[in-house]
């Protein structure tokens, strides 16, 4: 649970390294505007998988679900995404 706003995105990385090595769910969230919402759910996915790799561990990254919470600001909306994370054997 990366529940951190405006970005929780400091966190990631400690929680890629506290995930088990076969993989689990992350709920991200976020304040992000509403024209960047696809750009920042592939960001997500993306950079949990890359910081995956580099703590060695091989995950397919699918995000399951993206629910805009609330308006944050105009145009702006805090949201959250779903990761589902499953080790490549």
């Amino acid at each position: 649970m990366l529940g951190l706003i405006p970005t929780s995105q400091a966190g990631w990385p400690v929680a890629v390294a506290v995930m088990k090595p076969q993989g689990g769910w992350m709920h991200v969230h976020e304040n992000v505007h509403e024209a960047k919402l696809a750009e920042w759910t592939a960001f997500v996915a993306s950079t949990i998988t890359k910081l995956a790799a580099d703590a060695g561990k091989r995950w397919t990254v699918a995000t399951t679900h993206l629910e805009k919470v609330k308006s944050y600001a105009p145009r702006v909306f805090h949201v959250v995404v779903d990761l589902q994370l499953v080790a490549v054997e």
